[in-house]
């Protein structure tokens, strides 16, 4: 074989080593616009800025009401906005109202012990609501956002064009967002520490990693019973201790995982599922014939499944640049050879 051949094979080799290499994940985020709905002869749809998760310390909401053959806000929209925590009880019920058209509305917690919210706005007597003050926020102080879980915001548009003009019948709309808790977990492997962020409904009792399964477990106490429907966990991954595509399961049910990129060292799994349930000791008889220590499923515990994962993952970058650089000697050596 010719060192010309030689120098093509290992050039192909080396170009196959760097395509293999995992590619990043990005997904979009961002507001909402709901589905249009008829008001007399007009369309319009409400288009809302809302986190789906949150920390219960400052949460933050915008609402406007678009005409949909103009783009443009309705003027003069009132809200009536209704705030259920995961118990079912009425943590906030308010009818507030935008001249423009948009209301943004921030919830902050109030202070130790403050048992109902209090609202800083003006009151508009005409539209019988709360509007915003000089900086268009109105701000609502206390305890609406206290506990963690899944809470319902229901909203319904009862008045549009004129502050004292209301709808024969309102449009109603509704979503849910998760209150939260932040927590960071120092992951080790060998002499390495990875920092593992993770936001979850609720709390994470520690975090473990499996390189051998390409697997990392975040484990929830088992002490008291909790249930929480339509949940999501944001985890946040350094890319050199694992890397996807990834999947996840909870107690046997499979999640949808959604990876985004953070940035160049971390990736941020969203891990949705319809239900989750944190179960206390005694409940594992509810559990026979799950291995629930198995490779897919712990009990309590989110298992996330890798593509690779430490020490795997540095491997693949040797490798790489010792092809890169073998690949540049031999041509080096070609080429001197011809000159002679």
């Amino acid at each position: 074989m010719t060192d010309k051949r030689v120098f093509i094979i290992l050039a192909i080799s080396v170009s196959f080593l760097f395509v293999s290499l995992p590619l990043d994940y990005a997904y979009g985020a961002g507001g909402h616009d709901l589905p249009p709905s008829d008001i007399g002869d007009r369309q319009a749809f409400l288009r809302f800025n809302a986190p789906s998760i949150a920390s219960g310390s400052e949460v933050s909401m915008s609402y406007s009401l678009i005409d949909e053959s103009t783009g443009s806000n309705i003027q003069h929209v009132t809200y009536f906005l209704t705030v259920v925590d995961p118990e079912g009880q009425n943590a906030f019920s308010e009818v507030l109202h935008g001249h423009d058209g948009t209301v943004n509305v921030e919830f902050r917690s109030g202070s130790e012990g403050q048992e109902n919210y209090k609202i800083n706005a003006n009151y508009d007597n005409l539209a019988a609501s709360h509007v915003a003050d000089q900086a268009g926020l109105i701000t609502v102080v206390g305890p609406v956002f206290d506990n963690l879980g899944t809470y319902k915001v229901d909203i319904e548009v009862s008045g549009i064009d004129f502050d004292n003009t209301f709808l024969p019948e309102p449009l109603k709309y509704d979503y849910t967002l998760a209150i939260a808790e932040a927590q960071v977990f120092d992951v080790s492997y060998q002499e390495a520490t990875f920092n593992v962020n993770i936001v979850s409904p609720s709390a994470v009792e520690e975090v473990t990693l499996e390189p051998e399964r390409k697997q990392l477990i975040i484990q929830y106490p088992s002490g008291e019973w909790q249930h929480f429907d339509d949940f999501r966990v944001y985890v946040d991954i350094p890319n050199e201790m694992m890397y996807g595509p990834f999947t996840a399961v909870f107690n046997g049910m499979e999640l949808e995982v959604s990876e985004e990129r953070k940035d160049d060292k971390t990736t941020t799994l969203v891990l949705n599922g319809t239900h989750l349930d944190v179960l206390m000791n005694d409940s594992a008889d509810g559990m026979e014939g799950m291995d629930v220590n198995g490779p897919a499923q712990q009990q309590n515990a989110i298992v996330i499944t890798a593509t690779s994962a430490v020490p795997e993952f540095p491997l693949a970058l040797p490798l790489a640049a010792a092809g890169l650089g073998l690949a540049i000697v031999i041509a080096r050596e070609a080429k001197r050879r011809l000159l002679f």
